[in-house]
């Protein structure tokens, strides 16, 4: 028997202070779903009674609260952003609460913090192998490839005019688009033939895909309410992938060592820091993070970015064989700059030679 979960008035003042506050579509479905969890622990019947409470009661409830998560052996971060999600509804209701106090008995753990591990190139290579469906390698790579956030899919939602042609069979992805994050991503030509090949297939099951069609259909769900894919429906493929794989993930109370989205994160960051000839502050642009004043006032292009995307390609690419063609490409090209080169001096010496010669000439003969 399934359990229908309680749901409240979104229509009281307080939750509309609350929400009035909330900045993104990603924050606002967390911070919604934790309050909800907040007034069933309080065993409240709607927003109102917790605004209701005076200044030590909502102490003590939200100390109960953090006492609740510490029971269920809860991550620290994990019960970070519930209390935030909390201060958030009471601030916005002109409610004091005592911030400091609170943070001071939220759980601490010394041990090796979970979900901090990346995957392996080889285990996203056994994930591929693994998976069937176009689209679920088409987002295998892609998050391979660009290492984004969860809500970058949502927020807004990513669709094909998102996205744009670049050089060597690369493809550009405006994430966060029209809001102050924005940035570019980048699909290497592994990942960009997975997404070509996943929206033709669309296009053969009769789809018609223009610049309003988004990147990745939710097909899965037949009463679906929305036609993307978000985060979640994205964790629960790739968790079943992971499994049919035989990918190892080593649980820790109730948290595994490598996040299904962010393990590809982690991964994208490794590769582009360990990278000693990518430029270390637009490695931090192509990872979205806000670094000290470069993250004000350095502003570079999306060709700037790719120049420094393209160094890190190789090892960013999944497949073996896809890699070491990459690379034997690169080293083709090296050796033909090279000849290139050798000619191009070769010419400009001939040519000096020829201009002395003929200065020499002349020099004699006005004599």
């Amino acid at each position: 028997m399934v359990k229908r979960v309680q749901k409240f008035d979104h229509n009281c003042k307080s939750f509309q202070n609350f929400d009035d506050g909330i900045k993104t579509e990603t924050t606002r479905r967390t911070y919604h779903y934790i309050l909800d969890e907040l007034v069933r622990f309080a065993n409240y019947t709607n927003y109102d009674e917790l605004t209701k409470l005076d200044d030590d009661g909502i102490h003590e409830l939200l100390k109960q609260w953090i006492r609740h998560f510490k029971q269920k052996e809860l991550a620290y971060k994990t019960c970070k952003l519930k209390l935030n999600a909390a201060e958030h509804f009471f601030e916005m209701n002109k409610r004091i609460i005592y911030k400091k106090l609170l943070h001071k008995i939220l759980p601490y753990s010394d041990g090796m913090p979970a979900g901090d591990v990346p995957f392996t190139t080889q285990e996203l290579w056994l994930m591929k192998q693994t998976a069937i469906k176009p689209r679920d390698i088409a987002v295998i790579d892609f998050l391979a490839s660009t290492g984004v956030r969860p809500g970058s899919l949502t927020d807004p939602v990513l669709k094909i005019k998102h996205t744009q042609e670049m050089s060597n069979g690369c493809m550009a992805i405006r994430v966060y688009d029209d809001t102050r994050e924005g940035y570019w991503a980048f699909l290497t030509p592994e990942a960009t033939q997975s997404l070509k090949r996943y929206h033709a297939s669309r296009r053969r099951n009769g789809e018609t895909l223009d610049d309003e069609s988004v990147l990745f259909k939710n097909y899965e769900n037949p009463h679906k309410k929305k036609d993307w894919i978000d985060a979640n429906t994205i964790r629960q493929m790739l968790n079943g992938i992971i499994k049919h794989a035989g990918i190892e993930r080593k649980k820790t109370k109730n948290r595994y060592d490598k996040p299904i989205i962010y393990g590809f994160r982690k991964r994208f960051n490794t590769i582009l820091k360990l990278n000693n000839a990518v430029n270390s502050n637009i490695a931090e642009k192509l990872m979205a993070h806000k670094r000290g004043l470069d993250g004000v006032y350095l502003k570079p292009t999306m060709e700037q970015c790719f120049t420094e995307f393209q160094k890190a390609i190789v090892d960013l690419t999944v497949d073996p064989t896809q890699r070491q063609q990459f690379r034997i490409s690169q080293l083709e090209k090296e050796k033909d700059d090279k000849v290139r080169l050798e000619k191009g001096e070769s010419i400009s010496n001939r040519q000096l030679i020829d201009e002395l010669q003929t200065q020499l000439v002349q020099l004699f003969d006005f004599r």
